[in-house]
């Protein structure tokens, strides 16, 4: 057993070394879509229409993700990290800014909230005027004149 562990970590190290992570390796998905309530529809990258979003839908970078009026979902990134996102919202899932980070995600339009019950971790977003990255437990976006972003740190 002690062997076969030393023999993992290794493996580990080497992968590291070369640039390449285990996430790569494994396929995982980018982000999950967790909850739908209303019309969510999810675009597929690359695809030209969109399709009825379900729960426990995996998500690629590049997929969006819209939600109706009246209409919400909640999306899990591949940290963990959990976004709500409000009615009449648009989000794109985004690569990660570095290698071995986790994917961000582009708020188009609407609303969303991030929120990570776990320790503070960095999360990479974009909207139509301001980019930045979240180091913290919770931020709310809102894409309207003005744009609004209200950070809770709650450390």
């Amino acid at each position: 057993m002690t062997f076969i562990m030393h023999k993992s970590l290794v493996l580990v190290a080497a992968l590291s070394c070369f640039g390449l992570s285990l996430r790569a390796q494994t396929n995982a998905p980018d982000a999950v879509l967790l909850t739908v309530a209303g019309q969510v529809e999810v675009i597929k990258a690359g695809a030209a229409t969109a399709e009825p979003g379900t729960a426990n839908e995996t998500l690629k970078i590049g997929d969006k993700v819209k939600t109706g009026k009246a209409s919400r979902a909640a999306l899990r990134l591949s940290n963990l990290a959990v976004v709500r996102v409000y009615e009449s919202s648009t989000l794109e899932i985004q690569p990660p800014a570095q290698a071995g980070h986790s994917a961000g995600m582009d708020l188009k339009s609407g609303a969303a909230y991030f929120f990570n019950r776990d320790k503070p971790m960095e999360t990479q977003f974009r909207t139509p005027s301001a980019s930045g990255a979240i180091r913290g437990t919770e931020l709310f976006f809102e894409i309207s004149p003005p744009i609004v972003l209200s950070l809770n740190d709650s450390k």
